[in-house]
């Protein structure tokens, strides 16, 4: 998951780490 860790670059680390988490659930579920 190399390319979620460089989302977490920016100012904002935590609400990145939600959304990448979000984005992985949407991905299991479908």
């Amino acid at each position: 998951i190399p390319h979620v860790m460089e989302f977490a670059v920016p100012d904002r680390p935590r609400e990145v780490r939600m959304q990448a988490a979000y984005f992985l659930q949407q991905l299991c579920q479908s």
